[in-house]
């Protein structure tokens, strides 16, 4: 009976740590398992944020783009109509260099045309400053754009 009682008890033990070990080996499947749910999530997340800023960023490029268009239709409308206030100083240039006139009105002339080269001179380059400052402008802003999307 002793004996009995003994295997019944060694048994109760021997299933009671079982049963501990087995729910040891349970708990820890279950915190690797929820560290490995987290780490998919935070895979997630980032690949959800990575995709965010790549949109962002594409498009900023295209609003530059768009400006930069604009920009460029804008200054080829500008160069037309300084093209056609050129040819119209030249054409009267010409006028004047072809008519005759007297010593007085030939130094005013002169004084004339040496101002409306000038003129043309500086509307060439303002023209090309004007072209270098949109471009900068546009790529300034896209940049600024493109640092402010990814805060």
């Amino acid at each position: 009976m002793m004996n009995l009682k003994l295997v019944i008890c060694i048994a109760a033990i021997i299933a009671a740590v079982g049963a501990y070990f087995l729910g040891r080996s349970d708990g820890r499947e279950l915190e690797r398992s929820s560290a490995r749910e987290k780490a998919l999530e935070h895979v997630a997340d980032v690949r959800a944020e990575d995709k965010r800023r790549l949109d962002a960023q594409e498009k900023i490029a295209n609003e530059a783009k768009e400006q930069r268009d604009k920009a460029l239709a804008d200054a080829r409308a500008a160069n037309a109509v300084s093209d056609r206030l050129r040819n119209s100083v030249a054409s009267l240039t010409a006028r004047i260099n072809n008519s005759t006139a007297s010593g007085d009105c030939q130094a005013a002339i002169t004084t004339g045309l040496l101002f409306a080269d000038l003129f043309r001179r500086a509307d060439e380059r303002a023209g090309e400053l004007a072209e270098y400052a949109d471009r900068a402008r546009i790529a300034g802003q896209a940049c600024e754009s493109a640092y402010d999307s990814l805060r």
